[in-house]
């Protein structure tokens, strides 16, 4: 993987967080990077946009599927699926939901893997019903 952070996270009225708080490869074919987001609910953020550094490209055959997880102190939530990214979607854009009163930070799980294996894990999970999730997907 290039030494420059492959995506940013783009909290709206915030400072973009490029740079992964940890990256490993669980297995051979994927790679997982994880990124904080502190979380105020005085100042609460509407939106995010989760975006493919523009200096990289996907490889053939490859996408990203989007996961995360709302944090409280040392406490961490169940993991939730976002959305994904590929060749024909570099960004993806979300809005928060209200409910996330008693959060003080996200962490966003961004897994690089083959295409193949991403459709699966969206197919998986489009099935899980939108009002549990921490975020809506936009787009």
């Amino acid at each position: 993987m290039a030494a420059e952070s492959p995506f940013f996270i783009v909290p709206a009225g915030k400072k973009r967080i490029d740079r992964p708080i940890a990256d490993w490869s669980a297995y051979e074919n994927c790679h997982t990077f994880v990124y904080g987001m502190p979380y105020n609910c005085q100042d609460p953020i509407e939106y995010v946009a989760i975006t493919l550094n523009p200096a990289i490209q996907f490889r053939e055959g490859q996408a990203a599927t989007i996961y995360a997880r709302t944090t409280k102190g040392p406490r961490n939530d169940n993991e939730y699926f976002l959305g994904s990214l590929g060749p024909e979607k570099l960004s993806s854009f979300m809005k928060t939901r209200e409910r996330m009163r008693d959060v003080d930070g996200v962490l966003f799980y961004i897994n690089l893997r083959p295409k193949s294996e991403a459709d699966v894990r969206i197919k998986e999970n489009k099935t899980f019903p939108n009002s549990a999730r921490p975020f809506l997907e936009l787009n």
